[in-house]
């Protein structure tokens, strides 16, 4: 699967990076045998939780990378 590089504020996130990524979620949701619609239910929880662990910085602070920590 081929994915392309995405610029963020941080940096470059590979598109390789990315494809890895996407290949062991798909992968582990066939393992547990989700369905397509159990699959979206788990990216949207997932997404949500993920917003929870993130905190927004000032602008000025651009010493300081904005941090996700999941």
């Amino acid at each position: 699967m081929y994915m392309p590089d995405v610029q963020m504020q941080t940096g470059i996130l590979t598109g390789e990076k990315i494809s890895k990524s996407i290949e062991y979620i798909i992968n582990k949701f066939a393992e547990e045998k989700l369905n397509c619609a159990e699959a979206r239910q788990v990216l949207k929880m997932a997404e949500e939780v993920l917003d929870e662990f993130c905190k927004v910085q000032k602008i000025e602070d651009s010493n300081e990378k904005s941090e996700c920590k999941a």
